[in-house]
């Protein structure tokens, strides 16, 4: 039979089972028939004839469930009743199906949620082209020993003139920023990039365009490229914002194009760029990343190499100013998650053994029901049907319940990743790639399957070669579970506890390193929760005349905000900073004081002779303190 044929013939098998049951049936039996015929033409009495046959062949049902293994149709339709019939076993035993889809439900929705995370941030394609040609580059001298540190304009200067194996190259520094002009005063998180940084990434703007070679030159224009959220919240959408003059730290800017949702880079909720007007005075400040778009066919390690005989060049140039300089790369992803993988895919272990512990735990109750179920298994084994159909059946069983909890346990992820993107604990710039997409739902799938086989694996076996003769003698009372039963059902309680075991000493360690942490002396005492912080950007005040370009006026400023704030109820103390401790930041310089009338002892510091005690500007000689305590 052609292929065509037998799919054809498979297809009338599964939508007229009626009337091919009644066709198989009738063949069945005519075949029975003809061979009693033949034995009692042969000379054998009637009865001996008909009980040979039947000892030959089987009972009539036997030899048409033989007759219906050779189709594939029969695959399918075994397995469509394996479903109907598991699906009445759960509406059965509400109780036991209620357990159990709850426990898969928590095990399996873990799984996924932290499956979502881990493949959004470690494995989903970044949506920049050709991710995997984009590098960082840093900066590593003494004295400040940053194995991430950042480069000054003059050094991406030196940088960007000796590259040769990078495509482009663009410098960024993460900001904030204060909008003002026509709309109410509003602080957003930004960067100030060089001209090249959109094109190394890759991206495109959904209106308007991205700065372009030369709006980085030192007597450029204000721009900014803004993003679809501040398009859309400050200037409505419409499309004559591009041109548009504001207010960018009280300096005039032109917008000059939006970018859409999703690009977050550098940071995790990123709405201005700008450009940055490179003009090189010195080495440091130290404000910006370099970041490259690498040639094709060029690898990180040729990258490596080139950077560090630039960084060399650097320190001959300006020895008093570096020492043991490099310049590290790595690529973008590693940047971005690198230092999040290890806990990611610590995670992700735990809660795959919190599965696995779920499944030994549902194997046990699927042990347990099945003493209920041995003279149902024995009715249908002495009636002919095979042991493999039966491990079949209860094998869909488990998978269906499995499935069930698997459906169950996707609304509990789909809330998990919802709050995962909400508050973005590890400030994440990759966050908005984490969701429950179709490489999320076939995870799911598949560890749903392969759950539900794992655990109903071991009762399906147990069940289907159990004894025939003592359920059934046994009449309508329930069975008992046989020494096989014990046996296995003790060896999946130990696999249980030491799993459990393992799971709670990982998670006792890491509560206790947590808790340690909570200890360790960061050099403050006041209690966290008294200390309270904020933000603060001046702008310019014309109507008052004050501008706060001039150190006065930011000083002046200052001292008024914390006279205020002094004086509300409950404030002991205030203070002002540009960082909070222990500092995040990544905006580094170098400076030296001069000691012009110390001298350098091994014993107290000592007031040179010629020098007046109490001169201003100095201690009183009685202010003395050992060296080996403080520098003078």
């Amino acid at each position: 039979m052609s292929i065509f044929r037998n799919f054809i013939a498979g297809l009338r098998t599964l939508f007229r089972k009626g009337q091919v049951e009644q066709e198989l049936d009738e063949e069945v039996r005519g075949y029975i028939e003809s061979l009693v015929e033949e034995r009692i033409r042969a000379g054998m009495p009637q009865e001996q004839a008909i009980r040979l046959t039947r000892l030959e062949t089987g009972s009539v049902d036997a030899l048409k469930e033989n007759v219906r293994d050779v189709g594939w149709e029969q695959v399918v339709g075994s397995l469509w009743q394996d479903v109907r019939y598991g699906l009445r076993m759960m509406r059965k035993s509400p109780g036991f199906s209620a357990v159990a889809i709850l426990t898969l439900a928590l095990g399996i929705g873990a799984n996924s949620a932290i499956f979502g995370i881990v493949y959004g941030l470690l494995y989903r394609p970044l949506p920049f082209p050709d991710e995997g040609r984009i590098a960082l580059v840093h900066m590593h001298f003494s004295p400040q020993n940053n194995s991430r540190g950042n480069l000054s304009v003059a050094d991406f200067v030196d940088w960007k003139n000796g590259n040769t194996v990078f495509e482009q190259v663009a410098a960024y520094s993460r900001s904030r920023f204060t909008l003002t002009g026509e709309s109410a005063a509003e602080e957003v998180a930004g960067a100030a990039v060089t001209a090249d940084f959109f094109s190394i990434l890759g991206m495109k703007p959904i209106l308007g365009r991205t700065f372009q070679p030369g709006d980085d030159s030192a007597a450029g224009p204000n721009l900014v490229v803004i993003s679809a959220s501040l398009w859309q919240r400050r200037f409505g959408g419409g499309r004559d914002a591009i041109g548009r003059v504001i207010e960018v730290n009280t300096n005039l800017a032109t917008i000059i194009g939006v970018v859409g949702e999703g690009f977050g880079f550098p940071g995790a909720h990123i709405e201005l760029w700008q450009n940055v007007r490179l003009k090189v005075t010195r080495r440091g400040p130290f404000f910006f990343q370099g970041i490259g778009r690498l040639h094709r066919g060029m690898t990180l390690d040729r990258a490596r190499a080139e950077t560090n005989l630039i960084g060399r060049n650097i320190e001959r140039a300006n020895s008093g100013v570096y020492s043991n300089l490099t310049m590290p790369v790595e690529s973008l992803r590693n940047y971005l998650v690198g230092d999040l993988r290890p806990a990611l895919l610590m995670m992700f272990a735990a809660v795959l053994a919190v599965l696995l512990i779920a499944t030994v735990n549902i194997a046990n109750l699927l042990l347990a029901r099945a003493t209920t179920r041995e003279r149902e298994m024995a009715v249908r084994l002495s009636r002919g049907a095979a042991r493999r159909r039966l491990v079949q059946q209860l094998l869909t069983e488990s998978v269906l319940l499995s499935l069930t909890g698997a459906a169950a346990g996707l609304l509990l992820a789909f809330v998990g990743v919802r709050m995962f993107r909400a508050f973005n604990p590890a400030n994440v710039p990759l966050a908005f790639q984490v969701q429950l997409d179709w490489s999320v739902l076939l995870f799911t799938l598949a560890i749903s399957v392969a759950a539900g086989v794992l655990f109903g694996v071991v009762p399906a076996i147990e069940s289907a070669r159990g004894d025939l003769q003592a359920p059934l003698k046994e009449g309508g009372r329930g069975g008992t579970a046989g020494t096989g039963h014990h046996r296995t059902r003790a060896v999946l309680v130990v696999a249980e506890i030491a799993l459990s075991l393992v799971l709670l000493v990982a998670a006792g360690l890491l509560l206790r390193s947590f808790m340690l942490l909570q200890k360790v002396d960061v050099g403050t005492s006041a209690p966290p929760a008294n200390v309270l912080t904020m933000m603060i950007t001046p702008k310019t005040l014309r109507k008052t005349g004050i501008q706060f370009t001039s150190d006065n006026g930011i000083i002046s400023f200052y001292l008024r905000v914390m006279e205020s704030v002094s004086r509300l109820p409950g404030v002991q103390y205030v203070a002002i900073s540009d960082s909070l401790p222990p500092d995040q930041g990544g905006e580094d310089d170098t400076f030296s004081i001069p000691l012009p009338c110390w001298q350098v002892t091994a014993g107290p510091c000592r007031r040179l002779p010629g020098t007046r005690a109490g001169a201003p500007g100095r201690p009183e000689a009685s202010f003395q303190r050992p060296i080996a305590q403080k520098l003078c």
